[in-house]
């Protein structure tokens, strides 16, 4: 992690407006999906999740997880669940509604406007991926 994540988490532990939560699923003790997650203002940020383990994965520890953290959150009176960006197909299973985000891009030079094309043309091709 960059000095400036770091830095960012240290500073929003110091104003205590922000909790933040370490989630594991565990078998006989045994970690197999955890996830790095916080709550700020009523909501749920699910930001890092991590599957610890190759032996369980057609039981989808992920999604079991995230089963778990909902029910936490409904328990504990959070408003909203948060996945962050992306589009991974997990995240549409769990979701009622979405949130477009876009990306302006602009250059000012010969330089730029080839990088900005190749940009482009890259999240084009990883759309039509998807």
């Amino acid at each position: 992690l960059s000095k400036d994540f770091i830095n960012l988490f240290n500073n929003l532990i110091k104003l205590r407006k922000t909790r933040f939560l370490e989630l594991n699923l565990e078998i006989n003790s045994d970690s197999i999906a955890s996830c790095f997650g916080f709550i700020f203002k009523d909501n749920f940020y699910y930001h890092v999740p991590i599957l610890k383990s190759q032996k369980f994965n057609k039981f989808k520890p992920g999604k079991i997880l995230i089963i778990y953290i909902l029910h936490w959150c409904i328990k504990n009176n959070i408003k909203k669940f948060d996945f962050g960006l992306g589009a991974e197909k997990y995240k549409k299973y769990f979701s009622n509604n979405a949130i477009s985000l876009h990306r302006y891009l602009d250059f000012k030079t010969l330089k730029g406007f080839f990088v900005c094309s190749l940009i482009n043309f890259t999240l084009k091709i990883k759309k039509l991926l998807t």
